[in-house]
């Protein structure tokens, strides 16, 4: 029986057949012993570089150039991490199975992030020579749950009727038609034509395009349309009389009336903060403005209503969303709902 013994002082059992043992042996050492590789180098007329080298040089030319510092801190942290797990070693130390199981130590969020950061990372290595593939292109990540709590009937009209008015236009809007918030604040009255809204989603990550929604409009959500008319001037359905206009926020904004995403998201927070329904609940489990649609769509169900094409989801027996690239099909809904 031959038996290894690791620096750190364990016997490992190798079994009987010498030259496996042997052969197993010389592996292990180059592995635990980064010295004894860089010796071998040496000899032969070679240097491989450490993992930690690659590391530094990825932040120096890749990263550091490209990102901007609140970025920066964040892949400095998941660099300094696989820089204290990796450095020591050398390119071919590393496969699939080492780096999955790297990324499956970390909770389903973190093992995602870190899964794409290692793809990114790889993907410059390969076309800098250090590696011949990509070693994260196809890792499979834990799947995030969503412990979201679920909006009700009635936690919704609580903040309804504490948001600002134009807020609780955009909650009826959000409501009534099941469209997310991106897609929700870029509606203009003009394209509501002959009882018809045709919506065309923005793209979202995944492989899955955009859909495109025509939506045959009910008297509920026909209101909701009307309601959203006041004294303001605004091309945009969902709008607001800005406090002040900078140079910045006109930058990023087609009318000066024009509600942004992250500003819907925030008025509700405040709204819903304000009702002290959820208060005590952990950060990121108390229900989001997207909550509208879920709620919405179970509304729907309720109602005996199919809510799959007016969210826009199709499923794989369904006929094809474009085309050519130049023609889109759209799906027809019909929207309006009593509550």
């Amino acid at each position: 029986m031959y038996v290894y013994r690791r620096p750190d002082g364990l016997q490992v059992a190798l079994g009987t057949n010498k030259a496996a043992a042997i052969e197993a042996a010389n592996s292990a050492t180059k592995l635990l012993v980064p010295e004894v590789e860089k010796l071998v180098g040496k000899i032969m007329g070679y240097a491989t570089p450490t993992i930690d080298f690659i590391c530094a040089r990825y932040w120096d030319e890749f990263l550091k150039p490209k990102y901007a510092p609140k970025t920066l801190a964040d892949y400095k942290h998941k660099l300094g991490v696989i820089r204290e797990r990796f450095g020591v070693l050398h390119p071919h130390h590393l496969n699939v199975r080492i780096v999955a199981a790297f990324v499956d130590e970390f909770p389903p969020r973190q093992s995602q992030r870190y899964a794409q950061f290692l793809k990114q990372f790889f993907k410059w290595s390969v076309t800098k020579g250090f590696w011949d593939q990509n070693l994260a292109d196809n890792l499979t990540t834990k799947d995030v749950v969503i412990q979201r709590e679920r909006l009700s009937v009635e936690a919704y009209r609580t903040i309804l009727d504490i948001a600002e008015p134009w807020l609780q236009r955009a909650m009826n809007l959000a409501l009534q038609s099941l469209q997310r918030r991106e897609d929700l604040v870029l509606l203009k009255f003009e394209q509501y034509r002959d009882g018809v809204l045709p919506v065309q989603q923005l793209k979202r990550s995944g492989r899955k395009p955009p859909s495109n929604v025509r939506i045959h409009v009910g008297p509920e959500l026909d209101q909701a349309i009307r309601d959203c008319r006041d004294d303001i001037l605004s091309p945009f359905m969902v709008h607001k009389r800005p406090t002040r206009i900078t140079k910045r926020s006109k930058s990023l904004r087609e009318h000066h009336t024009q509600v942004l995403s992250d500003q819907v998201t925030r008025a509700f927070r405040k709204a819903r903060e304000a009702s002290a329904l959820f208060e005590g609940y952990a950060k990121g489990k108390a229900p989001s403005f997207h909550e509208i649609r879920s709620l919405g769509a179970t509304l729907y169900e309720k109602a005996g209503v199919d809510p799959q094409n007016l969210l826009g989801h199709k499923d794989e027996a369904s006929t094809r969303i474009y085309l050519d690239r130049h023609e889109v099909e759209w799906i027809e809904a019909a929207g309006g709902l009593k509550i």
